[in-house]
């Protein structure tokens, strides 16, 4: 590509001035091997083989001075727009494949330096084809190990339109939100615990030794991870109950299955609009601590869906995986608020009704495969054969599983976890049944639970858009490092613009990166926003914790 105008001049193939006619985005198209790919004149695999043969040119060419999207010689500078409350045009986009590398990339060199707009590397865009152009990861890029596992690069999972990111996806509230400690570690009534918050906190002593063995055990089977499960591992040594060897095979298991799921490319959201239509699955909200709510409605299958049993379930199973998936790249921050909880309606459905295919394959893969990221069931409306049956279950559980699962008797019930406005009326709120299930329909704090006050009408929305890809990768506390590398967070050029809106202070340019700071004594008189909870007021942990 080396005569290619726009690539000569060190910017992105997808840039929005390519988002012409048939992508004929620069006057050498025709010598340009990756324009030609755009435009559909030769493939996209010949042209990431392409690409990658060409790597070691690309490398030692000179790039222009401009505001770099990360440090890989490998990647091209790209002129980016200036920090507004705007969403970044179309077409900025990077593969989180790519994304996922570089943040590898990070933990083993150090940090990357500050990014032009949280969508470059979130790998959000409004054209799909945009994911071709970087998708491919020989290497990665000279990093060897994420917390302290031999890495691998991931496969690209999801590709969300810009306009299709909820504004209030990401409250304001969770920036400063300091969990409790049983919203760190849940403790049973057997005597047993499980950690709930994993990255961007110390663990203990205890932890740290089976990490250490874990990590042993990786390297003598010759694993490698992604960066993703390599970062995830806690959780992985929490549903082992603490069995190293158990984690790294449960680790190895989810691999597999990412290998397998998205090797046919990532989830679009385009693709799964249909069936979010359905109102089969999809956020309303946040509980009082904060933790994303997925609503859950077997009975809204089509029953055309189950001419197919198999179908059905794979059209299931693939809008809840996106809605995790989602989740996970816009919903929690690291140390803060780390999953979430379902609400699981089994109105109108008789016993022989109800859709166990579907139903089982959904707890398999959140059991297996998304561990520790949905901390609570409530399950609700039950069919009076289906509750005795129910019942008759929960007790052949663990004391652990069953703390997991609550039969609400009365939706009134849900009252104490949410404020009102965070929950349709059939589920015992303010709002009114929702029609439109996508984006998805995420109203603002407050989150104080029975709260009446409604969503805050001065809520700042996009507030996603202040953090980079390795702030929502969190980080493995490391016990040789300072607390505030530990808890170091990576800001966008957006985000001075964002937390000024929340009443938050950005660090300086320059300045190790960290958690938001306070607001000033300028903000404080304003009345702009608190220490707290800017401005809403969300819900804090004791203090001290």
């Amino acid at each position: 590509s080396s005569s290619c105008v726009m690539h000569s001049q060190g910017k992105f193939h997808f840039a929005p001035e390519a988002q012409t006619a048939r992508g004929n985005c620069c006057s050498q198209m025709a010598s340009c091997v990756p324009c030609k790919a755009r435009q559909g004149t030769f493939s996209p695999r010949k042209a990431v083989e392409h690409a990658d043969s060409n790597q070691e040119a690309s490398r030692k060419r000179p790039l222009p001075e401009g505001p770099a999207v990360e440090s890989s010689a490998s990647l091209e500078r790209a002129p980016m727009p200036a920090a507004s409350t705007s969403s970044p045009p179309p077409g900025w986009g990077l593969s989180s494949r790519k994304c996922l590398a570089l943040s590898a990339r990070s933990f083993s060199k150090g940090p990357l330096p500050p990014v032009s707009s949280a969508r470059t590397l979130f790998g959000d865009s409004d054209d799909p084809a945009a994911s071709l152009n970087l998708k491919s990861v020989s290497s990665l890029e000279g990093a060897t190990k994420v917390n302290g596992f031999d890495a691998v690069p991931d496969w690209e999972a999801l590709v969300v339109q810009a306009s299709n990111v909820a504004p209030f996806s990401l409250p304001q509230e969770v920036l400063t939100y300091a969990p409790c400690s049983e919203a760190i570690i849940a403790q049973f009534k057997n005597g047993e615990s499980e950690r709930k918050v994993h990255c961007n906190i110390e663990l203990t002593q205890e932890e740290q030794q089976k990490l250490a063995i874990m990590r042993e055990l990786a390297q003598t089977q010759g694993k490698a991870f992604t960066p993703a499960l390599a970062t995830a591992a806690t959780r992985y040594l929490a549903r082992a109950k603490g069995d190293p060897k158990r984690a790294v095979k449960d680790m190895a298991a989810t691999q597999e299955w990412r290998k397998e799921f998205f090797q046919a490319g990532p989830i679009i959201d385009k693709s799964v609009e249909e069936y979010l239509s359905h109102g089969i699955v999809y956020f309303t909200g946040r509980d009082v601590l904060l933790r994303p709510t997925l609503v859950v409605r077997p009975a809204r299958i089509p029953a055309a869906w189950f001419n197919d049993k198999k179908t059905s379930t794979d059209r299931v199973v693939r809008v809840l995986v996106f809605c995790i998936e989602y989740m996970v790249r816009y919903m929690v921050l690291p140390g803060h608020v780390e999953g979430g909880v379902v609400l699981m309606d089994m109105g109108g459905l008789s016993l022989s009704q109800v859709p166990f295919s579907p139903m089982k394959s959904i707890m398999s893969v959140l059991a297996n495969h998304y561990v520790n990221r949905i901390f609570k069931f409530y399950v609700f409306n039950l069919p009076s054969a289906l509750s005795s049956a129910l019942s008759f279950g929960l007790r052949m559980l663990t004391e652990r599983q069953r703390q997991k699962v609550q039969v609400v008797r009365g939706v009134e019930e849900l009252r104490q976890q949410f404020a009102l406005h965070q929950l349709e009326t059939d589920l015992g709120g303010s709002r009114p049944a929702i029609d439109k299930f996508y984006p998805f329909p995420l109203q603002p704090g407050p989150f104080e639970a029975g709260s009446t006050s409604g969503p805050n009408s001065g809520a700042v929305p996009d507030v996603h858009l202040a953090l980079d890809f390795s702030s929502i990768l969190g980080r493995v506390w490391d016990p040789a490092a300072t607390p505030e590398a530990n808890t170091r967070m990576r800001y966008t050029e957006a985000a001075a613009d964002v937390l000024a809106r929340c009443g938050l202070r950005c660090p300086a340019p320059g300045a190790p990166p960290r958690a938001c700071l306070p607001p000033t004594a300028e903000v404080l008189e304003a009345g702009a926003g608190s220490p707290a909870a800017a401005p809403s007021g969300g819900p804090q942990g004791p203090p001290g914790r």
